[in-house]
């Protein structure tokens, strides 16, 4: 029994089915040879780049350059993040010499504040009082100067560097050719660093900034981080740059003073500072200051100083104890490693013919011409030979 639904269907012959069959291959041979065209240019193209192989393959390989690819964008993108970081630490390094160069001028600002506040004098001071600290200062000048050491600054960072990039030569030593690079002479070369200007020296004699100097193949391992911790920490940096102050006497520096001037400014700074303080003990001024300045200028001083502080002196000097009228004078004695002593003011005098005790046989004043003048005897021939 058959069943027939919807309209009938028209009758096809195996001629028909077989032309059908014929055309579709036709249809498909006319694609298959527009695709092996398009896909023939496609090769071309990627043997052109230096890509080599059949499309088959190397769109086998497109996921893997899809990878290498991702990993390069990461790699980018990490790269680009250093380089702002990089960026951002030359920033707060250039702002970090700003600052440095604020706290610098500020100190040298406050040592000359502090100087001028010594050399007016203390609120509440008499007019003698101002005119003795006054006299203590004529010949002194002091100044805040900002001071950097070259030679500790490249001592601090020689460390930094692989000396095998530095092997030294005949005229040439390992230590002198890395010092060669690093041509900073002064407080504004220093400054100029940390902003990042061209003050430094490449190996081919070239100048450079800092960043462009750390970017080098010239660095040990972790080079680069203590060169930038040598330079920049308060610690590291204290060793070569600092404020100091500049003292002249005379108008001279001390190292350019003889030796009793530079007593006679220790004395004088000494004073001033404190001038009417704490007593003031000075041992054997003689060793330091010529007989001229005592006489001239230390004794007048005392004889001022005195009436506001205790004053001690260890001297064999007589214009010390004599002329600045000394109220007590202590005179000791060493007896086989023993020592006694006897003091009193130089108005106390007496002789005893009792020669059992060198201290208590004399006053206070035959001891001071004993000890200082050399006896009552040599003082009168130093008097005759002057002709006074």
């Amino acid at each position: 029994m058959s069943c027939f639904l919807g309209p009938p269907q028209p009758e096809v012959s195996g001629q028909q089915t077989l032309a059908g069959i014929e055309e579709a291959k036709t249809s498909g041979d006319d694609k298959l040879k527009v695709l092996g065209s398009e896909n023939e240019k496609i090769a071309k193209q990627f043997r052109e780049q230096g890509l080599s192989g059949d499309v088959t393959t190397l769109l086998g390989k497109v996921e893997e350059y899809q990878k290498h690819l991702e990993y390069s964008s990461q790699r980018l993108k990490k790269i680009d993040e250093m380089s702002a970081k990089k960026k951002d630490v030359f920033t707060k390094i250039a702002a970090l010499a700003d600052s440095l160069d604020m706290e610098l001028k500020t100190r040298v600002l406050e040592i000359q504040k502090s100087w001028q506040a010594l050399k007016t004098g203390k609120e509440g001071w008499s007019p003698e009082q101002i005119d003795l600290n006054a006299s203590l200062l004529k010949d002194i000048e002091i100044s805040g100067e900002v001071s950097f050491d070259e030679k500790s600054f490249k001592s601090t960072l020689s460390e930094c560097f692989n000396r095998t990039k530095f092997r030294a030569t005949k005229s040439e030593s390992t230590e002198d050719r890395i010092k060669q690079l690093l041509t900073i002479k002064s407080p504004e070369d220093y400054l100029k660093l940390l902003r990042n200007e061209t003050v430094l020296t490449s190996p081919t004699g070239e100048m450079i900034s800092l960043e462009e100097f750390l970017a080098l193949d010239i660095f040990s391992r972790n080079g680069e981080a203590e060169f930038i911790r040598s330079v920049v920490t308060k610690d590291n940096r204290m060793k070569f740059i600092q404020v100091v102050c500049q003292i002249k006497y005379l108008g001279k520096l001390p190292k350019q003073l003889s030796i009793g001037q530079r007593g006679t400014l220790y004395l004088c700074l000494k004073l001033a500072t404190d001038t009417f303080g704490t007593p003031f003990i000075f041992d054997q001024p003689e060793d330091d200051l010529d007989n001229s300045f005592i006489a001239e200028n230390l004794v007048p001083l005392i004889r001022k100083i005195k009436k506001y502080r205790q004053v001690i002196f260890a001297t064999h000097n007589a214009n010390v104890v004599v002329n600045s009228d000394c109220e007590q004078i202590i005179v000791a004695n060493n007896e086989g490693e023993m020592l006694s002593y006897v003091s009193g003011a130089i108005e106390n005098t007496f002789t005893d013919s009792d020669p059992s005790d060198l201290l208590l046989k004399m006053g206070i004043r035959e001891h001071v011409c004993r000890v200082l003048e050399g006896g009552k005897d040599a003082f009168k021939k130093r008097e005759k030979k002057y002709q006074f």
